[in-house]
């Protein structure tokens, strides 16, 4: 009776200081001018080196106020002219992702390339002409465990975690600007022995069969942060250690086997003025007291004098390299995330094995998370 009372007296504080919230405190609706609510096209293009590397994204912003904040921009008219009047046409192959028609369509060094827009409405935009410049080789991809402090209820906490860098050299010293990008492979596997609740509630341990077809996958991720760095300071065209990519404790890319493909460019002062602007506004954003983002408008215009686009059409030369991590070539603690799972005789869930059910789509087929293919280069 006493916890009963005592749970009462706290739905009853929580509702009153509710309605104190809300009769205290006005929403604030910023009013937004006609510029706020106009809608850009964003293009991200990339063109390199290598076959099938014609793809053009894009998207269009929304008004400040609504969600969610892009839409793709759907039957365009989208292709690439090079300076030797040789002409890809790409077509939709999803929505708001063009293609070449030529599946292996690549750049060439030496050669100058420009894209050219007409969007749904038919506003023109094209971007400024882009030489392909030579890339050096990446010199080293490799990795090394490192330590990290955080602070966890008020107490300074030492941590591993796995750092992963390139070291490049120019031996020309034409590079002054560097950008990286990569694709992060790795193995997962659903274990035979789970936890199951049984009719009471109350977890228990069995091993059960699951086929192979649902319990190996790879999944695979290409990087979200801006990779770019300048050495124009520097009296040598010299890249050493820069860190990639940092993984800390109990991650499941770290469990079984971890792969990743690093592409390096050259690029241009205007490409890394741009890639390093977005790096900023996106590192400071979210205080009150941050720097206003400013417009990065990148080297993409409407022709026209109609409309307006954000984004950088680019073509380079790439340089790859591909590493392996194995679960014991480092000590940093890494998870299984499947062993977390709790399975069901429910079948009101996700069907698992035999008369298991799980509570989520992730538990119940590695599937879910990634591919049964395994990889070419595994």
């Amino acid at each position: 009776m006493k916890v009963k009372k005592f749970t009462y007296q706290i739905f009853l504080l929580c509702f009153l200081l509710g309605l104190l919230l809300e009769n205290c405190v006005d929403p604030y609706r910023p009013k937004l001018n006609e510029e706020d609510a106009q809608t850009i096209l964003v293009v991200d293009g990339l063109i390199t080196t290598e076959p099938g590397s014609f793809n053009v994204e894009l998207r269009r912003s929304v008004p400040l106020d609504t969600m969610p904040n892009f839409t793709s921009e759907t039957g365009a008219s989208v292709y690439i002219l090079d300076d030797r009047n040789q002409r890809y046409d790409l077509w939709e192959a999803e929505p708001g992702i063009y293609r070449a028609n030529d599946d292996n369509a690549k750049a060439e060094i030496g050669v100058t390339y420009q894209l050219f827009i007409t969007d749904a409405a038919g506003v023109n935009y094209e971007s400024s002409p882009v030489l392909v410049q030579q890339s050096p080789e990446i010199g080293d991809l490799d990795f090394e465990e490192a330590e990290t402090v955080v602070f966890e209820d008020n107490e300074a906490i030492t941590k591993k975690a796995l750092d992963i860098f390139v070291n490049s050299d120019d031996a020309s010293g034409n590079t002054n600007y560097y950008q990286w990008d990569f694709v992060e492979t790795f193995e997962v596997m659903m274990p035979n022995t789970i936890t199951a609740l049984d009719g009471y509630g109350m977890p228990y341990e069995t091993t059960v069969k699951v086929p192979d077809e649902k319990k190996y996958c790879w999944v695979s991720r290409p990087q979200s942060n801006i990779l770019v760095k300048s050495v124009a300071n520097q009296t040598e065209s010299t890249v050493s250690k820069f860190t990639i990519l940092r993984i800390g404790e109990y991650d499941d890319r770290l469990f079984f086997r971890y792969s990743i493909k690093v592409r390096q460019y050259s690029i241009s002062k205007e490409m890394y003025t741009f890639w390093n602007k977005l790096k900023d506004i996106n590192e400071s954003a979210g205080s009150l007291y941050d720097q206003v983002p400013s417009s990065v408008y990148g080297n993409i215009s409407s022709s026209d004098g109609e409309g307006q686009a954000l984004g950088y059409f680019n073509a380079v030369d790439a340089k790859s390299k591909r590493i392996f991590i194995e679960k014991y070539d480092h000590s940093v603690p890494a998870a299984n995330f499947y062993e977390d799972c709790l399975y069901v005789s429910d079948p009101g869930g996700y069907h698992f094995v035999n008369y298991f059910y799980a509570r989520s789509a992730f538990c119940a087929d590695c599937r879910n998370y990634g591919s049964n293919e395994k990889p070419d280069f595994w």
